[in-house]
C-alpha cells in the first residue's frame, strides 16, 4: 500500500510469526519490492518482540528481497513508549538520505542536477524538482 515503512517494536510475534513467514515467501518468490523499511526495537518488556524481530532481521540479512532498502536499529537505552520520536526521526533521515543535490561537488552542472532529480523521482514515485 505504501512505499516506505517505519516499524517501531513491531508485533512480528503475532499469529505465530505470520509476517516472518510472509517474508520467507517473498524471498522465495524473489519479486522486487522497491520499498523502504526501517525497523527499531528497544529494551522491551515483551521478549517475543525481540525474538520475532531477530528472526525477521536474520532473514533480511541472509537474503533481502531485491529492491528493498532496509535498516534495523536496536535502542537499548529506550523502552517501548519512548522509541517513537527517535524511530520516526531516524527513519525519515534514512528514507530521505541523499535528497539534497550537492552543487559544491567538482564538475556539478545542470545535467548532473537533472539526473539527480530523475533518480529521486523514480525512488519516491513522484515528480521531484529543485526548489
Amino acid at each position: 500500500m505504501f512505499n516506505a515503512y517505519i516499524a517501531m517494536s513491531p508485533s512480528l510475534w503475532w499469529n505465530d510469526e505470520y509476517l516472518v513467514g510472509e517474508l520467507e515467501q517473498v524471498i522465495v518468490d524473489r519479486a522486487p519490492l522497491d520499498r523502504f523499511l526501517y525497523i527499531t526495537t528497544c529494551r522491551e518488556g515483551n521478549a517475543n518482540i525481540i525474538t520475532s524481530t531477530n528472526n525477521f532481521i536474520r532473514l533480511l540479512e541472509a537474503q533481502a528481497p531485491p529492491g528493498l532498502d532496509w535498516a534495523y536499529t536496536h535502542m537499548p537505552n529506550d523502552i517501548h513508549p519512548t522509541t517513537s520520536h527517535r524511530s520516526i526521526y531516524d527513519g525519515l533521515e534514512l528514507l530521505f538520505k541523499g535528497w539534497r543535490f550537492d552543487s559544491t561537488v567538482k564538475g556539478a552542472d545542470a545535467a548532473m542536477m537533472r539526473a539527480h532529480y530523475r533518480r529521486l523521482s523514480q525512488r519516491y514515485s513522484f515528480d521531484c524538482r529543485p526548489l
